[in-house]
């Protein structure tokens, strides 16, 4: 199971996590202890019975209409009610079939092929075959519909112990056989944490700690470039508790070595917003100078602390749609630029056969049985052609890297195209009358 599907799975509950009152249950630093070592890194709790849809989908549906227009909110809003009537269907099946908690267990656990794994606690008679059921097929509907199996990974649901665990084949193998070692830690994250639904610890062991100072012994430039161990001894354990009732908030508590560590995290911490402000284009977005100065954790002894209100949550998720938005498009040119550098491959293959480019990129990407599927623009699907292949009048232009050969179509300039060249390098080009310069 690959983290990227775990945590897609995790992120949509906690979307709808609240507290009321909360049902008796198993303890779960207790489940969840014969499953964890020293590579054990992060452990994220979803107390399931202590859902409350209502107030959630309350927050959900503000903070989807910070920063959008009627159109956007328009559009979002049939998304969000089919992804609220799946999860609630499911979490009411979880439930009925007797499972409480769902846990994300991660760690840095060479020995199988995945580190991480999800977790069912389960109540007194649960029914663990219908549970695991529920962990393999997903809430139906959700988006991404059926979010364990949307990257294809071939994981399963077994009962082990007192737990249904799922994940790949090898990690419940290696499940079976485990042997354990003590965490006093968890327990003390989760105790921080009190009666929130859902909960995360941050639990670096000693080894990963001795490891991590070994491998890199001073921290980036951007940092100070000061020892690592202002990082590992700042950070021994922290523990994040998130409450939506009566309105949204998070708590982090970070549990340093002692008071000195602490302060020097502080420091550390600072600087780091300090950088991130410096290095950002044009400087912090509208209205989040504000907001970073809330990010600042306050130093009590050998703890930090960082509330977080319902707003300055709002705010954050607005930020971290828009930085997702600006990585799938980045993952998207990304994507296009290799199509281009294939199609450019195959025409130079083309030219080196038959002393002439191809009359077009399909005649190219066919006689180089390549996927025709990379004729389309994944930043821009809906185009057609995805591409403008402008054919060379001689076989001579091959391996001229100022030659333009094909670039993204395109209706609007939006911040820049890939071009290709005749040498078979891809470029982007963020200056459009450069561009259109020369393509004369």
């Amino acid at each position: 199971m690959t983290h990227k599907s775990v945590l897609s799975f995790l992120t949509l509950f906690v979307l709808l996590s609240t507290a009321p009152a909360r049902a008796a249950g198993p303890d779960p630093a207790a489940a969840i202890a014969p499953y964890i070592d020293e590579q054990t890194l992060v452990v994220v709790r979803i107390d399931l019975a202590a859902l409350d849809i209502q107030a959630a989908r309350q927050w959900l549906d503000q903070t989807l209409k910070t920063g959008r227009d009627a159109a956007q909110a328009g559009q979002v809003a049939p998304i969000v009610d089919r992804g609220f009537g799946a999860l609630i269907q499911w979490r009411d099946d979880f439930r009925k079939a007797g499972g409480h908690d769902l846990c994300f267990v991660f760690g840095l656990n060479d020995a199988s092929e995945n580190s991480g794994f999800l977790l069912a606690t389960l109540d007194a008679n649960a029914n663990a075959k219908a549970v695991g059921e529920l962990m393999e097929s997903g809430p139906h509907g959700a988006p991404p519909a059926n979010l364990p199996h949307s990257y294809g990974i071939a994981s399963r649901a077994r009962q082990i112990g007192n737990v249904v665990i799922y994940a790949a084949p090898a990690t419940l193998e290696h499940l079976k056989h485990f042997t354990p070692a003590p965490r006093p830690e968890l327990a003390q994250a989760f105790a921080q944490a009190g009666d929130a639904p859902v909960q995360a610890a941050l639990i670096p062991s000693d080894d990963l700690v001795r490891v991590a100072e070994a491998l890199a012994p001073k921290l980036p430039p951007q940092l100070g470039g000061g020892p690592m161990s202002t990082l590992t001894h700042g950070v021994r354990w922290a523990s994040l508790a998130i409450q939506t009732a009566p309105k949204m908030a998070a708590n982090l508590v970070i549990q340093s070595q002692d008071a000195d560590a602490a302060r020097a995290l502080d420091g550390l911490i600072n600087l780091a917003l300090s950088s991130v402000k410096q290095h950002e284009p044009g400087g912090w977005p509208a209205g989040l100078s504000k907001l970073a100065e809330s990010l600042t954790p306050q130093v009590a002894g050998d703890r930090l602390t960082l509330a977080l209100n319902a707003d300055q949550l709002a705010s954050l998720s607005s930020l971290a749609v828009g930085r997702l938005k600006i990585a799938r498009r980045q993952a998207r040119r990304l994507m296009s630029m290799n199509n281009m550098r294939q199609l450019l491959l195959a025409s130079l293959m083309y030219v080196d056969k038959h002393s002439q480019w191809p009359d077009s990129l399909e005649q190219a990407a066919r006689e180089a049985t390549i996927d025709l599927n990379m004729l389309s623009d994944p930043d821009h699907p809906s185009t057609k052609p995805g591409y403008i292949y402008r054919k060379p009048l001689k076989p001579t232009v091959a391996g001229d890297a100022k030659a333009v050969v094909l670039y993204e179509n395109y209706d609007k300039w939006n911040g820049g195209i890939n071009v290709g060249f005749a040498d078979g390098h891809v470029e982007f080009w963020a200056d459009e009358a450069g561009f259109k310069k020369l393509l004369k």
